[in-house]
């Protein structure tokens, strides 16, 4: 983990606030530039700290998912970030809905000159809202389908969407939040870095299998970087 991920952490456990604008300024620069310093954060754990920090504030979220030429995976990890709002304070989801209307009605008006229209992006966005079975945006989401701005490996079509959002929320939707101590243990205890020597040997490979089948919101197996309900998934037959 690097420095940035560290100082993110910290700012999400004193939820200061305050510093999402900077952190928010990291995630404006270019994809190498995020990819160095975050590396397979990014889409892995950075929703958590972004939720203490931004929980009251979406207002600032939306201002930046709608900046032009911003990375996929930086829009998508606040995405993920306002949907987990949505799953664990039942109370703000028609906050959160709204927050989501307003993201995608501003899409489906803008033009691809705009720079802001990102097909892969609208559809790990709707793979949130499908997590929230916000079934109220099924028109918003209907319109941006029609105008062809939703990429269909990513989320299905839009008869898929509509027939999955009615059916029972699953439990791990609703990520876990834990505190900054508990978060590092599960970090330290799960993730294994490939080691340098040996590592196309049989036994290496074996060493690093993991049994478990990967939960929807978890990395995809295929190393792709991606969450597994936005690449896997959808190609399972």
């Amino acid at each position: 983990m690097s420095f940035p991920i560290h100082a993110i952490y910290i700012l999400g456990e004193l939820k200061a606030s305050e510093a999402l604008v900077d952190i928010l300024e990291t995630l404006r620069q270019e994809e190498d530039f995020i990819e160095f310093w975050y590396g397979d954060f990014m889409t892995n754990g950075l929703w958590e700290p972004l939720y203490y920090l931004s929980e009251n504030n979406l207002e600032t979220l939306k201002d930046f998912v709608l900046t032009p030429n911003i990375w996929t995976y930086a829009r998508s990890e606040i995405s993920c970030c306002v949907g987990q709002i949505g799953l664990h304070q039942p109370k703000r989801k028609g906050e959160v809905i709204k927050w989501f209307r307003d993201i995608f009605n501003h899409l489906a008006g803008a033009l691809l000159e705009d720079e802001i229209i990102d097909s892969d992006f609208i559809g790990m966005a709707i793979s949130d809202v499908l997590d929230l079975r916000a079934s109220e945006l099924l028109p918003e989401i209907k319109k941006l389908f029609d105008l062809g701005y939703v990429n269909r490996m990513i989320c299905g079509d839009f008869n898929d969407v509509e027939k999955e959002i009615y059916e029972p929320c699953k439990d791990f939707f609703k990520k876990e939040l834990l505190n900054i101590y508990d978060r590092y243990h599960q970090i330290t205890a799960t993730w294994h870095p490939y080691p340098e020597k040996n590592l196309s040997s049989a036994s290496t490979n074996e060493l690093l299998k993991i049994d478990q089948k990967p939960g929807r919101n978890d990395p995809c197996p295929c190393s792709s970087g991606k969450k597994y309900k936005n690449c896997c998934l959808n190609n399972k037959s």
